[in-house]
């Protein structure tokens, strides 16, 4: 568990993890991985983004790792610092339901 005093720092951290690559993961098909390079979207705009489109019962949630975020969807945006996935690590999963939840927010503040 990280300590509470690295928890800024490891926020700054993650909100910089630029956008790597768009996967197409259904079940139905082969998975396809569209990269992307030399990106300026971090993970931060994403959510922003997402949170400023208001309360959408579409709104995928996100699995969060060490090095990698993903929407939790078979056509999802990946996002990442670059450095390998070999590891088994934690991971944690902001579901959709706390993204509208927290949209509805910003929503009634406006």
């Amino acid at each position: 568990m990280l300590p509470p005093g690295r928890a800024p720092a490891e926020a700054q951290r993650l909100a910089a993890l630029k956008l790597l690559r768009r996967d197409q993961t259904h079940s139905s098909e082969p998975r396809r991985s569209a990269e992307y390079h030399n990106q300026q979207t971090n993970l931060l705009d994403a959510l922003t983004a997402q949170l400023a489109r208001g309360p959408d019962p579409e709104t995928p949630g996100w699995v969060i790792g060490k090095h990698e975020a993903a929407q939790l969807d078979p056509d999802r945006l990946v996002f990442g610092d670059g450095e390998p996935q070999d590891e088994v690590e934690r991971q944690t999963v902001i579901g959709a339901r706390l993204i509208r939840d927290i949209a509805e927010l910003f929503e009634a503040a406006d």
